[in-house]
């Protein structure tokens, strides 16, 4: 299961691995293709932030201005999970049919199909377990507006706390730590503590417990060692321009999502675009409204969040298209 929040981008893609032609060294990864882009789901949904994908192919969403979190069958049928339609905002913790939230943005999946909201209008992050109770995991005073959320093998939840300028991780009894980052924002790669970034909000975890970041307000994506120091994985100037690393370009990205063989995908919000990144760091775009080449057509506007399935199929929040979009693997 992939780890950018076993949730915010969570199946483990292993499809099309092609074999080493020499046992003795690494085996060849044959890079993903993508050959449609499809309407998953629609009716209903508003502003759609956060998306997420357990190991049944069930998506779970975010549904922003809601207030509630949905759930999608492989079929496209939305149904709500936890909290109230029509209700409005609130701050309830309890059984998914009467509790609330607050303009909830991201979300995660584990492996035991416990699913974590980033509840940004409550500063909280939640957790519901599969029967739909909702609890509070932590917040609400160490927060400062969540948005993106992950959650690891381990299952240690990383949160993109956008308003803090840190990303921290909540241990499974629930104590809040930061990983990286500070109150001051920046743009800073350094060692474990040195480190600043601008507004991050989204976050992935592979299966190695490394952790990218896009750090929105820089137009970058960033490298997190288990150790807490920061690098630059991809990004430089804010634009759209594909490349290797600091040559290519984004524009305010927010969802982010890690397959198992280290391909990071990149809802790059500002551009109405989904991109894709090597390992070696190589950006290139799969789908956008302004596609050239072998880029896919896409009617996308302000794509957030994003998740992939077990297959390697991207979803994406298309917030104001109300819509979740499918990118379907050749």
């Amino acid at each position: 299961m992939g780890m950018a929040g076993c949730g915010g981008g969570n199946g483990t893609a292993d499809k099309n691995n092609s074999d080493s032609a020499n046992s003795g060294s690494p085996a060849l990864v044959t890079p993903p293709v993508y050959k449609a882009v499809q309407t998953f789901a629609s009716g209903g949904l508003l502003t759609p932030s956060g998306v997420a994908v357990d190991s049944q192919g069930v998506v779970y969403v975010a549904d922003q201005n809601n207030h509630v979190i949905r759930k999608i069958s492989a079929s496209g049928n939305i149904s709500t999970f936890a909290g109230v339609l029509g209700q409005g905002p609130g701050f309830v913790d309890g059984p998914g049919t009467s509790a609330s939230f607050s303009s909830p943005f991201g979300v995660a999946v584990d492996q035991q199909f416990n699913v974590y909201v980033a509840d940004s209008g409550n500063n909280a992050i939640r957790k519901i377990k599969p029967d739909g109770t909702v609890s509070t995991l932590a917040g609400v005073a160490l927060f400062n507006i969540p948005n993106g959320v992950a959650v690891d093998k381990n299952s240690t939840v990383y949160v993109a706390d956008w308003g803090n300028n840190m990303v921290r991780q909540i241990s499974t009894v629930g104590v809040v730590s930061t990983l990286a980052g500070g109150v001051t924002s920046g743009s800073t790669n350094a060692n474990v503590g040195s480190a600043l970034f601008q507004n991050p909000y989204g976050v992935a975890v592979d299966e190695n417990l490394n952790a990218y970041v896009a750090d929105t307000g820089n137009n970058l994506i960033l490298l997190i060692k288990p150790n807490g120091d920061v690098s630059l994985f991809a990004g430089g100037t804010q634009g759209l321009s594909d490349g290797l690393a600091g040559s290519a370009s984004f524009d305010g990205p927010q969802g982010i999502a890690v397959d198992s063989n280290g391909y990071i995908f990149v809802g790059d919000t500002n551009n109405n675009a989904i991109r894709m990144i090597t390992p070696q760091g190589l950006v290139s775009t799969v789908a956008s409204t302004n596609a050239s080449g072998t880029t896919l057509q896409a009617s996308l506007s302000y794509p957030a969040g994003l998740a992939l399935d077990a297959a390697g199929n991207i979803f994406v929040a298309d917030t104001f298209n109300n819509q979740i979009v499918k990118i379907v693997r050749a």
